[in-house]
């Protein structure tokens, strides 16, 4: 058996922090990782456990021989949730000073590596928190939230490039290898793939120096810095209430969020039986809001919830990949760079056949999401609020 790598304290620490932490919490996988590990698991024992890169592990393990607890913000392992009979206003506020620290968590990588998983996870907690605003903005003084919400935008845009043209490459990288392990493609069309992937290299390689670039100037820094203070600060920005009773509490006005956003979803369903990829891609946008609303609130919603919300996320990988095919599909369209001809005819045949197959099994999982069963498991947790 290996010896321990944690101090009892420190198992202590992360165990209580893992043990009321809930899923998406900033930091959370990092911790995991140390106690798997503690546990005497392999590194390859603890990527397949948590679904991450064995490489991600091996650097956090590393990180933590250097840095110790150091390896966690000093207020993480203090960091509190809500009940139930909060007010929305300060349960907003924990959501949300939840959701800095996550994005905090990848400032380091985004300023030099700029890494896939940087962009990936940066990007979707910016829409999680602009889900947040959108929520908790009646509750807080007129503009105090969209004022941030600008903010968080402008650089979400500076990322999406960057975040298209890595998982172009991620899906042209691996249909290069499946074509060259089973000899389908003759030697110079692979030479005519290889030449188009190293062009779009090139094109991510400038787009990610433009995300380092904007980093460079400090105004990403000084932005999270501002938002985590006012994310910290009780009381803050609360807009006061009239003499008129209504509804304040989390248990109020928690269920009223999940139906309006369940309700957007299922509005779509007398429109999918033709289905296009624009209609899809603003299901997404709806489902999406569903899934971060639902994950705002799993602290109180109970571990049942935990299944709705994996049916929710096995649909939204599935749209994902249905708009990343769209995406690709105009980027193929609009190049216009000379010799690429032949690599892109090949690779848009490819992402075609990808598009019919996922068209083909959309309805299936649609179909689990909006079933009766679904819909009665999270009446039943929203029903203990």
């Amino acid at each position: 058996m290996p010896e321990p790598i944690l101090t009892p304290e420190e198992r202590d620490s992360l165990s209580s922090f893992v043990d009321r932490s809930s899923s998406g919490t900033a930091y959370l996988k990092r911790a995991n990782i140390l106690l798997l590990a503690d546990d005497g698991l392999t590194q390859e024992q603890i990527a397949a456990e948590l679904q991450v890169s064995i490489t991600h592990v091996r650097q956090m393990q590393r990180a933590y021989k250097r840095q110790r607890m150091a390896l966690f913000p000093a207020n993480i392992m203090t960091f509190r949730l809500f009940s139930a009979d909060d007010p929305i206003a300060e349960a907003g506020r924990r959501i949300m000073a939840g959701l800095v620290l996550k994005i905090k968590e990848f400032e380091v990588d985004l300023e030099t590596t700029t890494s896939v998983t940087a962009v990936h996870e940066t990007r979707k907690t910016i829409r999680q928190l602009r889900t947040a605003f959108r929520l908790f903005k009646p509750y807080y003084e007129a503009g105090l939230l969209d004022r941030y919400r600008r903010r968080f935008r402008k650089f979400m845009h500076r990322l999406g490039r960057s975040r298209d043209l890595a998982v172009f490459l991620y899906k042209l990288e691996g249909y290069l290898e499946e074509s060259e392990a089973s000899d389908q493609l003759k030697a110079t069309d692979l030479d005519a793939l290889r030449k188009m992937r190293d062009y779009w290299q090139i094109r991510k390689q400038y787009a990610d120096e433009k995300v380092r670039h904007y980093l460079a100037k400090s105004k990403y820094s000084l932005l999270l810095a501002e938002f985590e203070r006012f994310s910290h600060s009780e009381g803050e920005g609360v807009l006061a209430l009239s003499g008129t009773l209504m509804p304040s509490k989390v248990s109020h006005l928690a269920p009223v969020f999940l139906y309006e956003k369940l309700a957007n979803v299922r509005a779509y369903d007398v429109y999918l039986d033709d289905v296009d990829l624009q209609r899809l891609h603003m299901l997404r946008i709806q489902i999406k809001e569903l899934r971060y609303t639902l994950e705002f609130f799993q602290p109180v919603l109970g571990i049942s919830v935990n299944e709705n919300i994996d049916t929710v996320k096995e649909l939204l990988t599935h749209l994902g990949d249905l708009n990343d095919v769209r995406v690709h599909m105009d980027m193929l369209d609009n190049n216009e760079e000379e010799g690429l001809a032949v690599g892109v005819g090949l690779y848009r045949q490819a992402r075609e056949i990808e598009l019919k197959r996922l068209l083909v099994e959309f309805p299936g999982l649609w179909a689990r999401l909006d079933s009766l069963e679904w819909r009665q498991q999270l009446s039943r947790a929203i029903a203990q609020l």
